[in-house]
């Protein structure tokens, strides 16, 4: 073979040689997205992308139940009188720690059954969420009665009534039926709105729970280990571990908000613009003197307070105020009131929305996300509109993120978004029918969706409970309502727990290179499972989506790279696309990785 024939050969061979060894290209930081670039979520130059060296541990794809039933609704259950009610909860989840060893999740619920207590709202409380039977109710029990079958009257020995009972409430005596209060004559003797259906000796217990109509969500706060709450619908009450009593001088407002020991009331029916507060340390003395009008003339009522831990933040229709200072003494005022700018296509009507979130309140202004530094202004989050994965359903896949609808829940007072900030993220919900998912913003500023068990679930506010075990401890919970049924029950998220339906997708940037490419083989580094596939796809160019089914239980040990995937094409573009669907089964993606050559041009 002469000089030209050894060329032709050796060049042959070189070519054959570079397809079977291309570059490798890995991608394993999946906290922008999908994104090659930053460390420590890549692999040094000299290491190869096998199963022990991939940092999965940090930014990997991971998707496994995000919803774990806590309590069924059949459990939910509470007795009044000689009736069980199941709770239809509605907004306004608040934990508080009554003690060093105590926290309780406080909320309203209405009864959901047949008996004079159906359709009454009343708080109830819990501590352990993933526990049958740990609902408890918030009423009034101090003394005994004495009832006569045939009589609307009775007659109380011990009681304190003027101070803890109001029309509408709701009376039972132990095991018999329940009776809603309508009068309340004297410290001892209440008048109900039907005959009593029994005789009951003198002596006998009893409960009085509290009735706030309506399904406005209503605020609760600590002070001096009492739980106070108010909703607008009913006098403020609070409960001191034991028996519920009437806050009595406290203005019957929709809103408390707790700032530098003093008790914030705002939105009374008579003046729904009106910031009232209690004397100092004292949240059941209120100076008539303490209060202010909020731009009263603007048309627009207060619809949410905000403690950002410095000062109070009072939320308006159209309109942001801030309130500062230590001592707020009307007579001798040190504090300030402020308007801050807003951008005038906000609209303010989510007093829930509000969380701090990477440092600043991040809240939902009605047709986007706003944040506030502490400054004079409210200002425009700068965030992506590109949903990174959608997790546990599909179906509800917005535009854009900022498509979460404002309802007028609670007769146009409030709406129905509520936002938490959880292990460094902001978790937002709508309990709308419409958008009745959850939307969370990630660290990296990188929106999920998370859809509730059924097609008919609707979720709505958010709390956070020390759980039962180890598992569940400091875990985030929200409430979750079908809307055929109008059952509901607590659900908890964002935790590891296998048997649970997956689907989830995630598409990857796309990943765009100076010079054609000869895109050669691809690989998927992935946790082994028993059963089940993941979907796997690619398009150049931005073509059609071509995909290959990985076997997810192939392999040894619990991190395994795939067999390859044929590419074979050439181009200046890639991008990839992971999908899963498997009924038992959580997954993980650690990396992806692909065979890449520049060609000449």
């Amino acid at each position: 073979m002469g000089m030209i024939g050894n060329l032709v050969s050796f060049l042959s061979q070189a070519s054959s040689n570079s397809r079977d060894n291309m570059p490798t290209e890995l991608i394993q930081d999946f906290s922008e997205g999908i994104n090659n670039k930053d460390a420590p979520n890549r692999l040094k130059p000299n290491q190869l992308a096998t199963s022990s060296n991939c940092w999965y541990d940090i930014n990997a794809i991971k998707a496994r139940g995000a919803f774990k039933t806590g309590i069924n609704t059949t459990n939910s259950q509470v007795e009044i009188g000689d009736s069980l009610y199941k709770l239809r909860m509605c907004q306004g989840a608040t934990t508080i720690n009554l003690n060093a060893a105590t926290l309780k999740m406080f909320h309203f619920a209405q009864l959901s059954g047949s008996g004079a207590a159906a359709g009454g709202v009343i708080p109830i409380q819990q501590e352990n969420p993933d526990v049958s039977g740990e609902w408890g109710t918030v009423s009034y029990a101090v003394g005994t009665v004495e009832t006569t079958s045939g009589s609307a009257v009775v007659t109380g020995s011990g009681t304190s009534w003027t101070g803890s009972v109001r029309s509408g409430d709701i009376f039972a005596v132990s095991d018999k039926v329940a009776r809603v209060v309508s009068t309340v004559d004297s410290n001892t003797q209440i008048t109900l709105t039907a005959t009593y259906t029994s005789t009951n000796s003198a002596g006998s217990a009893y409960k009085i729970w509290p009735e706030f109509t309506g399904f406005y969500p209503p605020s609760f706060e600590m002070v001096n280990n009492k739980v106070y709450m108010t909703s607008q619908s009913r006098m403020p009450a609070y409960w001191n571990g034991s028996n519920h009593f009437n806050n009595t001088n406290s203005p019957i407002c929709l809103l408390y908000k707790l700032l530098k020991n003093y008790m914030f009331a705002a939105n009374t029916s008579a003046n729904p613009s009106r910031l009232s507060w209690s004397a100092i340390k004292d949240a059941e003395t209120w100076p008539a003197s303490n209060f202010i009008d909020i731009a009263p003339d603007d048309g627009d009522q207060i619809t949410g307070l905000f403690n950002d831990g410095q000062s109070l933040i009072i939320l308006k229709k159209r309109s942001i105020f801030r309130l500062t200072g230590d001592i707020f003494d009307p007579s001798n005022p040190t504090y300030v009131l402020t308007k801050l700018y807003t951008p005038p296509e906000c609209i303010f009507e989510s007093a829930r929305s509000w969380a701090v979130f990477k440092g600043v309140v991040m809240l939902y202004g009605g047709v986007g996300f706003y944040q506030y530094d502490g400054g004079s202004a409210i200002t425009r989050m700068d965030v992506t509109d590109n949903i990174l994965g959608t997790i546990n359903g599909t179906g509800w896949v917005p535009t854009n993120v900022t498509q979460i609808e404002h309802s007028n829940y609670g007769g146009g007072a409030v709406s129905g978004q509520q936002a938490i900030t959880y292990n460094g993220n902001y978790w937002i919900t709508s309990h709308q029918a419409a958008y009745g998912k959850i939307l969370m913003l990630d660290r990296n500023l990188k929106w999920w969706i998370f859809n509730p068990p059924g097609a008919n679930d609707l979720t709505f506010g958010f709390f956070i409970m020390k759980g039962s075990s180890p598992s569940t401890y400091n875990t985030l919970w929200t409430i979750i309502q079908n809307s055929s049924t109008t059952d509901s029950g607590t659900y908890i998220l964002d935790q590891d727990f296998s048997n649970e339906s997956i689907n989830a997708t995630f598409t990857t940037r796309v990943f765009q290179y100076a010079k054609k490419q000869r895109f050669g083989r691809a690989y998927l580094h992935f946790k082994r499972a028993s059963t089940g596939s993941i979907t796997f796809g690619y398009k150049v160019d931005e073509g059609t989506t071509v995909e290959a089914t990985v076997d997810m239980t192939t392999g040894t040990g619990n991190r395994v790279k795939s067999p390859p995937i044929m590419i074979g094409r050439v181009g200046q573009a890639i991008q990839f696309v992971i999908s899963h669907n498997a009924s038992t089964e959580d997954f993980e993606v650690y990396a992806i990785e692909f065979e890449r050559q520049d060609l000449r041009q």
